[in-house]
């Protein structure tokens, strides 16, 4: 892996639940939850996230994975007390137009800045990966991979901060951008191993935790290649 992470989201909207059933997450202890996968990351996220915040241990919860009936129709038909699922907002139309399904929070920007205050984790859900026969072959390769693309990612939110002219189709898009910075820092979506340890060895524990790893010793450095971080002016 080279310590490029071009997906980051946290998982507090991909959790959908009864909400004639499940009104806070501490409701969900006991509950029968549906999940497309049990390795997905955000899955992985969700989980952690459930145990972190509010107690919510994997082994409270009857896991259902994707069976031959659809997940959004368990849910509605209230066979399944709650789906993790990242893709809801575009297969779960359905179930959430029944009235009795919803998302867990009702204000999940709020929920993420407590886990972001808490645990300062801003997840992440895509690494950038090499194949190892090439970094070997070519030893220069890994660096001047993380080079390129952390200039283009300095880059892209130079022109987000540039009011001249808007580059996202959002209003209002600068004062956004202000928010943002008050509350995740100045550098929010950092490249390399620096900025980004604790996320990372949150997510190696989440996973042994989880039974997805067995040894949580393992160094998050060990999971990437070696690269030079120093960039040049843009």
């Amino acid at each position: 892996a080279l310590p490029i992470f071009t997906s980051r989201m946290f998982a507090h909207n991909c959790i959908l639940v009864r909400k004639d059933r499940i009104k806070t997450p501490g409701d969900l202890h006991g509950a029968r939850i549906g999940t497309t996968a049990w390795n997905t990351t955000q899955c992985v996220y969700a989980r952690g996230m459930l145990s972190e915040m509010y107690g919510i241990k994997a082994g409270d919860i009857t896991w259902v994975k994707e069976p031959d009936r659809a997940l959004d129709e368990l849910l509605d038909a209230g066979e399944i007390d709650a789906v993790i699922a990242p893709a809801h907002t575009l297969t779960f139309g359905a179930a959430k137009g029944s009235g009795t399904v919803g998302q867990l929070f009702d204000r999940p920007g709020d929920a993420e800045r407590e886990y972001l205050k808490k645990t300062r984790v801003f997840p992440i859900i895509r690494v950038l990966g090499v194949r190892t026969e090439l970094l070997n072959q070519h030893r220069w390769l890994a660096s001047n991979i993380y080079r390129a693309l952390e200039v283009a990612r300095r880059r892209y939110f130079a022109r987000l901060d540039d009011i001249r002219g808007s580059r996202v189709p959002l209003p209002s898009a600068d004062g956004h951008m202000r928010t943002v910075r008050e509350v995740f820092g100045g550098d929010f979506w950092p490249y390399g191993l620096a900025g980004n340890r604790v996320t990372l060895e949150t997510f190696v524990r989440y996973a042994a935790e989880q039974g997805l790893i067995e040894d949580a010793s393992v160094k998050v450095d060990d999971l990437f290649a070696r690269v030079e971080a120093f960039v040049d002016k843009m």
